[in-house]
């Protein structure tokens, strides 16, 4: 998912195949594929973060899904000629027809983006749900859903504030920039899980020396 402000990119899928002629997010297969898309429409990174892995279920198969949210910022007021897509506004959606995960995820996104938007009267952000984060050792704002799979996942929602969270993205940042780590393979989002758990709940900094991850 790109996000730029209230923006996200979609993108028609072909007529036939899978979810044919419906709108999508954009898939890559490498970090330069990416870095070369957002440079052609002149936007900048700012925050590349996972949200919580789900399952869409097909009348014969299943798809495990692991979405990313990247937030950019520079966007141009245009679209590139001859693209089969567009910038879809969260507060004044277009009539468009939307693969059912995509509908799911925006959905979700546009009440998260509520959330943060309310404010109180003294201008800060209701704290609606406040817990003892077990990383911190104090009471601080936790998780507003369940945004990592599993057990794992109940084990950040009930014990790791939004606070302890951000830290631990910016430590996986950090890998997957340092090591090359790729999302689309399995030994890399294994490593990274196993340090998550550590840097959350065992007070270990992360330690990927020697690590060396499987090519292309």
């Amino acid at each position: 998912m790109i996000q730029n402000g209230e923006q996200i990119w979609l993108e028609q899928r072909p007529p036939i195949g899978l979810w044919g002629g419906l709108f999508c997010f954009p898939e890559f297969n490498k970090a330069s594929e990416l870095a070369l898309w957002l440079n052609i429409r002149g936007l900048k990174e700012e925050d590349l973060s996972p949200l919580a892995r789900f399952r869409h279920t097909f009348t014969h198969f299943h798809l495990d899904i692991l979405p990313f949210l990247l937030k950019t910022k520079g966007l141009k007021n245009r679209c590139m000629e001859k693209e089969r897509g567009l910038w879809y506004h969260l507060s004044e959606p277009p009539s468009i027809g939307l693969a059912a995960p995509v509908k799911r995820l925006l959905l979700q996104l546009n009440m998260n983006n509520k959330k943060c938007s309310h404010k109180n009267k003294k201008g800060k952000t209701d704290m609606s749900r406040t817990i003892f984060c077990t990383f911190l050792k104090k009471e601080a704002i936790g998780q507003d859903f369940q945004i990592y799979p599993g057990d794992i996942g109940r084990r950040i929602y009930d014990d790791i504030s939004q606070e302890a969270w951000s830290l631990w993205l910016n430590k996986q940042t950090m890998l997957i920039n340092e090591k090359k780590l790729s999302m689309l393979h399995h030994e890399d989002r294994v490593l990274l899980e196993r340090e998550m758990i550590q840097f959350l709940f065992e007070g270990k900094d992360v330690h990927v020396s020697g690590y060396i991850p499987p090519k292309d």
